[in-house]
């Protein structure tokens, strides 16, 4: 057996994994004055990744991470239709202006394992 026939298998293998991958992170938004989650992982999202790794662009984890990253500021980092306003119940005078990409960019680590695991890619 040679180890192009391994390397094939396993993209087939990784082909069917991505296609039954489920992804879902969820972060608060704001939708007709009512505070709602919301799932930031595209659909397309796995396809691109998949895409990405075929072609060599994503070949570690940090290149998955900062592909993420770039997907999820672009989307979601300072746009008005993705901030909150959040008020401590006791401190009135200390509100503060969230969005989506505050809420996902401390969990960027996580995000990515969670993708590695989901879609059971070769990375590490």
């Amino acid at each position: 057996m040679d180890c192009d026939d391994d390397e094939v298998r396993a993209t087939k293998r990784h082909k069917m994994r991505i296609k039954n991958a489920n992804l879902e992170w969820y972060a608060l938004y704001e939708v007709n004055g009512e505070i709602k989650y919301r799932n930031i992982i595209r659909p397309e999202f796995k396809k691109e990744i998949s895409k990405r790794i075929k072609n060599g662009k994503i070949r570690s984890y940090k290149d998955l991470k900062e592909y993420l990253k770039r997907e999820f500021m672009y989307y979601y980092w300072s746009k008005v239709e993705y901030e909150l306003i959040v008020i401590p119940m006791f401190c009135k005078d200390k509100l503060k202006k969230i969005d989506v990409w505050s809420q996902l960019e401390p969990n960027l680590d996580k995000i990515t394992k969670y993708v590695i695991n989901e879609m059971n890619l070769p990375i590490k």
